[in-house]
């Protein structure tokens, strides 16, 4: 792992609590990208990755049989309960927490924001290069529980706004923060995306889970539990 991750992390999150003072009351109830949850709940999540640690997760995870999604809601239901206010000075006081994995945690930190933007209609936000870029080369070879690498295989995925492709075959193209939410199963991306490769990746997207967080049950041979924690394919302890 880059060191340099931390301090990129760290940007992303301090910029994504000073948004979400800006988010107005009346939008918390509001659907997110996530299906099934509301504005509020992808917030109360944010808190939860953000507060993990490997003995943490590790004991999560076997309280809930090694499921990943059953985790995941039981972790947001610890934080859902909380005023809005709380959740966002709690995530405040981790921006500098090195939460592992890191690089996976900045796309905790990117993807929810725009889990949270687009459907409140707030305006676009430009994230510097090296972050974003960073985050499409880890993201396009993630495994379970994200599938990014097999969602695109067999296309070319180009961005507009940045020097970054991936990929061998038809083209989808358009900006990189929308490639990568259509990359994690989330169709809201595909309206700004283009070329010859869209309507077969288009199909692709939208047959699969919506939004990779949600009811993507791992089963227990995907998960590697040792002495070190535990790991999931594509996801690396120290990334």
């Amino acid at each position: 792992m880059s060191a340099s991750v931390w301090p990129m992390l760290e940007a992303e999150r301090r910029s994504f609590v000073d948004y979400l003072r800006t988010v107005p009351d009346s939008d918390w109830d509001k659907p997110s990208l996530c299906k099934g949850w509301t504005v509020k709940d992808v917030l109360a999540h944010s808190v939860a990755a953000a507060k993990n640690t490997p003995p943490s997760f590790l004991a999560d995870m076997a309280v809930s049989g090694f499921n990943f999604n059953r985790m995941t809601d039981k972790r947001l239901d610890r934080e859902r309960h909380r005023p809005v206010s709380e959740l966002i000075d709690n995530l405040e006081s981790l921006v500098s927490k090195h939460t592992p994995p890191g690089k996976a945690m900045l796309g905790e930190t990117i993807i929810h924001r725009e889990d949270i933007r687009r459907p409140v209609g707030s305006p676009p936000y430009e994230y510097p290069a090296e972050h974003i870029v960073a985050l499409a080369d880890y993201y396009k070879k993630a495994g379970p529980p994200l599938r990014n690498k097999k969602r695109i295989s067999g296309f070319t995925l180009k961005a507009t706004d940045h020097d970054w492709s991936t990929g061998d075959g038809p083209v989808v193209s358009g900006p990189l923060a929308s490639l990568l939410l259509a990359m994690t199963g989330r169709p809201a991306g595909l309206v700004d995306l283009s070329g010859d490769g869209l309507p077969a990746f288009a199909e692709r997207v939208r047959s699969g889970p919506n939004c990779a967080v949600r009811r993507h049950c791992v089963a227990p041979a995907r998960i590697r539990v040792g002495f070190g924690g535990v790991r999931f394919p594509g996801h690396t302890a120290n990334a």
